[in-house]
């Protein structure tokens, strides 16, 4: 994939990006998820299966079946399924920068978190504590408008 960036003299240039998503059926793309036992694969666990009740696409990759409580241990590799060909971007204000980011970045949010992507979660500080903090719509709001 390509991506742009500035020079010095303000040219815009496309180089090539390292691929942190990976190839998958029907020209869809995954992103892995980084499961640890002992460390974060039973917060992961608690979150994916949130998510994905919440409308997420979270897979096996192995065998492309939804992760659920029953079939989470047997999957040699979760992703996260996005139903995008990455084929399309486009430049969004990022801080006082813009960024390139797919065309279909919304669907490509919701196969990660389900259809309250746009809600920010508090997250732990200690090591111990992985799993994502739901909030209320109202403390989402007030996160988003004033940090």
């Amino acid at each position: 994939k390509m991506y742009r960036h500035s020079t010095a003299n303000g040219a815009m240039l496309w180089q090539n990006a390292v691929m942190a998503v990976y190839p998958y059926h029907h020209g869809y793309y995954f992103y892995p998820r980084a499961d640890v036992l002992g460390f974060n694969h039973d917060d992961h666990l608690k979150e994916t299966l949130r998510w994905n009740h919440e409308g997420a696409n979270m897979r096996l990759v192995d065998t492309d079946e939804i992760v659920t409580e029953l079939n989470f241990e047997r999957g040699k590799q979760i992703g996260v399924v996005m139903p995008t060909g990455l084929d399309c971007m486009v430049e969004v204000q990022f801080y006082f920068t813009t960024v390139p980011v797919p065309c279909d970045y919304e669907a490509i949010l919701q196969a990660q978190y389900g259809i309250h992507w746009d809600r920010p979660e508090p997250r732990g500080r200690k090591r111990t504590e992985h799993e994502s903090k739901v909030v209320s719509v109202e403390e989402s709001d007030s996160i988003m408008e004033n940090g």
